[in-house]
């Protein structure tokens, strides 16, 4: 199922994203994530989890890409399963 994300989520989004960070180059952010600073992201911008027999198995979310008026109409997006 495919869902907005809550912040029960959060703890489950980090691992899932620190994975990444520490085990591959998808990501440009070299610092892992804690539960606390993925809900400050929950309540900033839109996600999504996808949740299989009650487990979260992946996340997306999107944001603006840049500040600005150029880039009004543009954002970036995240998925990892």
């Amino acid at each position: 199922m495919i869902r907005a994300a809550t912040n029960a989520d959060a703890g489950a989004i980090a691992d899932i994203w620190n994975h990444y960070i520490r085990h591959t180059t998808v990501t440009f952010l070299p610092d892992e994530k804690t539960a606390e600073q993925v809900e400050a992201m929950l309540a900033a911008d839109p996600c999504l989890v996808w949740e299989l027999d009650g487990r979260v198995g992946g996340f997306a979310r999107y944001f603006q890409f840049r500040g600005g008026r150029g880039y009004r109409h543009t954002s970036e997006h995240t998925v990892l399963l």
